[in-house]
Formats: structure tokens, C-alpha cells, sequence
């Protein structure tokens, strides 16, 4: 129980605070899709639990789309004359 409460939420709410103060709001919230392909392969090498074709292909949906938000080239707005 003091593995959960003090590593797992303390520590991942201070790994959070700090991501957020370091970069953006939104690529820090982004991050969260990577939740479940993790703890699928952690399943996979820890609990020996199958990975399937669909489980791969939707890991390959989610980390496609974090890297696309998290690397995509920043537009700026041209300034408009008032």
C-alpha cells in the first residue's frame, strides 16, 4: 500500500508537475495515449499475456499519433494589420 500511495500517485503527479512546468499543457496531456500500449507490453513481458494483431495495430494507431502531435512543425498565425 505505501508503494501505491507514495511512488505511484506522489511520484506520478510530481513527474507530471514537472513535465508541465518544462513544456507545453497539451503535448504533457498527449502523453497519456501512450498509457495502454505501455501496460500492454508491460502485461506482455511481466504476466505473459498475448498480444494479438488488433492489440499491435492499435499501439501502432497511438504511438503514430503522439509522435504526429508531438513533432509536427508549429504554425505560426501571420499577424493581422488592425
Amino acid at each position: 500500500m505505501s508503494w501505491l500511495v507514495f511512488f505511484v500517485s506522489i511520484g506520478a503527479v510530481t513527474l507530471l508537475m514537472l513535465l508541465i512546468k518544462q513544456g507545453e499543457a497539451g503535448s504533457v496531456a498527449n502523453l497519456f495515449y501512450l498509457v495502454t500500449p505501455l501496460v500492454a507490453v508491460e502485461a506482455w513481458l511481466l504476466f505473459d499475456d498475448r498480444l494479438t494483431s488488433m492489440s499491435l495495430i492499435g499501439m501502432a494507431i497511438c504511438i503514430s499519433g503522439v509522435v504526429a502531435v508531438n513533432y509536427a512543425p508549429v504554425r505560426k498565425h501571420p499577424r493581422r494589420a488592425i
